[in-house]
């Protein structure tokens, strides 16, 4: 199983030391909660200096700005010579601009304030807890991992023969190592098989997750759309030098056939689907055939046997 979606939590200032962690692996969180806070001290104390500055700045701008109006009042009387009222004017848009500069530091000091909190960027679960108190990340260091929305997916290894069988949307059933269960549906399906084992992998969205945990290993089934099948007992089928065959019986010659002796005769099949303990088979065998169940992995072609343990290959589903 892994998660759905992981996002990282991340510090975006750097430089600054972790004074307080809020939560910890296996929390529950929600979008916007702080998980964690820098130690704002040296960003708090740069804001009072802004604010002076910018309590002087606009005291500066005020002044200079009285003293171009004044100057503009003697353009008509002649008392100032145009350069000189010029000058003032311009000394009066640098104030004015050297205020605006001071209130853009402290808007980006307030920003920089906000972001000692840290939080928490979608609902979720945190899996991981990077950071540590007294430990200083730079910009970008990761802190957290959360499992957004605590949404699980299982990566399903489907054979090559049955991946056609599959859609997205069909139904699945998981088993988990605990003994409980898990259901979901199929999201996608790989585009392409995996070059070495041959091997699809359809992703699973486990809406009732149960008892699954991220990291999880288990086997379940994808339920593809209904269909008739030929079907065996899953003991009936032995793998031998990696290829699947049966023992199908039948009568021995009239001579040696007392006591009901039948013969065992190898027969190789293609294999489909597994449901319970019956397996499906794809070619190789006819419906109504006699197949050996019980101690059929003892078996080898030719050998006389009893009709003890053996069971006929039906239709159905598997």
């Amino acid at each position: 199983m892994f998660a759905r979606q992981e996002a990282v939590v991340a510090a975006i200032g750097g430089g600054l030391p972790i004074a307080r962690l809020a939560a910890d692996v296996g929390d529950a969180v929600v979008q916007g909660q702080v998980l964690a806070e820098l130690d704002n001290r040296p960003l708090r104390a740069r804001h009072a200096e802004l604010q002076a500055e910018l309590a002087q700045a606009e005291a500066r701008a005020a002044q200079a700005q009285q003293n171009a109006a004044r100057a503009e009042r003697q353009r008509s009387v002649g008392a100032l010579s145009e350069q000189d009222i010029q000058t003032s004017a311009t000394l009066a848009r640098v104030a004015q601009a050297q205020v605006l500069a001071v209130r853009a530091q402290l808007q980006g000091n307030a920003v920089a304030l906000a972001d000692t909190r840290v939080r928490a960027p979608a609902a979720g679960v945190l899996s991981a807890r990077l950071g540590s108190l007294g430990m200083v990340p730079a910009a970008g260091a990761p802190l957290f991992q959360l499992i957004v929305d605590n949404r699980l997916e299982w990566r399903a290894e489907v054979a090559a023969t049955q991946a056609a069988q599959l859609q997205v949307g069909q139904q699945a059933t998981l088993a988990l190592p605990d003994g409980g269960h898990a259901e979901g549906r199929i999201r996608l399906l790989a585009p392409a098989l995996d070059s070495g084992r041959r091997l699809l992998l359809a992703y699973v969205d486990l809406e009732k997750p149960g008892a699954a945990r991220a990291g999880m290993y288990g086997t379940g089934q994808l339920q593809g759309a209904p269909s008739a099948a030929l079907t065996v007992p899953a003991e009936a089928v032995v793998v031998r030098d990696g290829h699947a065959l049966v023992f199908t019986l039948a009568a021995a010659p009239v001579q040696k056939a007392a006591g009901g002796l039948l013969v065992a005769v190898q027969r190789p099949v293609q294999t489909g689907r597994r449901q319970g303990q019956r397996i499906e088979i794809l070619q190789g065998l006819a419906a109504g055939e006699q197949v050996a169940v019980a101690g059929a992995g003892f078996l080898a072609d030719g050998d006389r046997v009893r009709s003890l343990g053996a069971a006929a290959a039906h239709g159905g589903l598997p």
